[in-house]
């Protein structure tokens, strides 16, 4: 009989310390997922100002998806949207209804102070523009009567890859930027289609 009150006396400690054994774990656990996280945005995936992906980052994606492209007879599109108006908070709202408006599988990206850029896998040339449209549609019609970011619209250059003269990923962020740049050229609020 001693030894079964012995055994009833240590089975609280037992639990005890298992507990607090527990508790550190979840704690080290907890510390290496923020480490991680943290790396993660050194390494350049996220844009931590807009919370889309870095530009280094879609620069990779687009190369693997022109590749997946190539290697199963798809197209893939991309858009180059400008703001027309410089400004942080205007770079934040256009980010947010880009990210509330693209599919799983889109690639939104910050791409320099005023631009971001979306890559639209198995997409092809009028799927793009029906997404850009809608886009560059929303963005007038949302700050129209904006108290801050009155009249902020957007311009959009939009190409295809495989097209002639896109021959690979670096081509087709080439094509979408000087579309974009055009587009801005031309009095902005409008899409320009590489050509």
């Amino acid at each position: 009989m001693p030894s079964n009150k012995k055994a009833a006396a240590q089975q609280p400690v037992d639990q005890e310390a298992r507990i607090a054994q527990l508790a550190q774990q979840v704690e080290h656990l907890a510390a290496a997922l923020e480490n991680a996280e943290t790396r993660l945005k050194e390494m350049g995936i996220a844009d931590a100002t807009t919370g889309l992906y870095s530009y280094r980052y879609f620069l990779g994606r687009a190369a693997e998806e022109v590749a997946r492209a190539d290697r199963f007879s798809l197209e893939v599109s991309c858009l180059m949207i400008g703001l027309d108006r410089a400004g942080l908070e205007g770079m934040l709202e256009v980010a947010r209804m880009l990210k509330e408006q693209c599919r799983v599988y889109d690639i939104p990206a910050r791409w320099g102070q005023n631009e971001l850029v979306m890559l639209l896998p198995a997409t092809d040339l009028d799927g793009a523009l029906t997404f850009g449209e809608r886009l560059r549609l929303s963005v007038a019609e949302a700050f129209a009567d904006h108290a801050g970011l009155k009249g902020l619209t957007v311009s959009l250059g939009a190409a295809s890859y495989p097209t002639k003269g896109v021959e690979d990923a670096q081509g087709l962020v080439e094509a979408v930027d000087t579309a974009c740049y055009k587009a801005t050229q031309a009095g902005g609020n409008r899409t320009v289609v590489r050509g």
